[in-house]
């Protein structure tokens, strides 16, 4: 009887070991050449390419590539922003539609950001209410070094929602007298679409 269940065993866990390394395949998502920068445009608001990972149910990994290094020092009046966006459910009929990608409703959204004056960016964990349930997505590990910005996300609607679709935007506010005078959104990682994160 051993010699029977045994392989049986054996078989179903090596069923279950590409669904495990599947989820922590990169999806890789680029963009094209970034056009020329402008005041409000600037290089490093132009995303390159992003690898983003399952690391595991809840928990999602974005290592981002832009198209030119973040200066070290930067303008007192001038805040440099960058959007991670969650269709969650990928239905544009339950969330906010995207001015720039209709097809896209926004559910909930995390902020990472560096405030006027400082060398250092923050991030505004998301927060949403989702099919009257309220939830969270926490922001954590978050470095930005040269072109590379790198964080992981937490929330537990990454493992309630397996297949959700994610873009990205990054732009700049402008400041005269304390006051906001100009903001621009720069690019979207992808330019005029989305990409899904898959899991199990």
């Amino acid at each position: 009887m051993k010699l029977i269940i045994l392989p049986a065993l054996a078989g179903l866990t090596l069923s279950l070991l590409p669904l495990q390394a599947g989820d922590r395949t990169p999806t890789i998502v680029t963009n094209p050449p970034a056009p020329a920068p402008t005041e409000l445009k600037p290089i490093y608001c132009y995303f390159k390419e992003g690898l983003i990972t399952r690391k595991s149910k809840n928990k999602v990994e974005f290592d981002i590539t832009l198209a030119g290094d973040i200066p070290n020092t930067l303008d007192r009046d001038i805040i440099v922003h960058y959007w991670v966006c969650f269709d969650i459910d990928a239905n544009p009929q339950t969330g906010t539609a995207s001015i720039t990608y209709p097809g896209f409703g926004q559910d909930i959204g995390c902020h990472i950001y560096r405030p006027r004056g400082t060398a250092r960016f923050t991030a505004s964990d998301g927060e949403a209410t989702v099919k009257g349930r309220k939830e969270t997505m926490t922001i954590s590990k978050l470095k930005a070094d040269g072109n590379k910005l790198t964080f992981e996300l937490t929330s537990p609607l990454f493992g309630d929602y397996p297949q959700t679709k994610a873009l990205l935007m990054a732009g700049i506010s402008k400041y005269e007298n304390g006051l906001e005078s100009a903001s621009t959104t720069a690019d979207q990682l992808p330019r005029g679409g989305s990409f899904t994160i898959k899991g199990d």
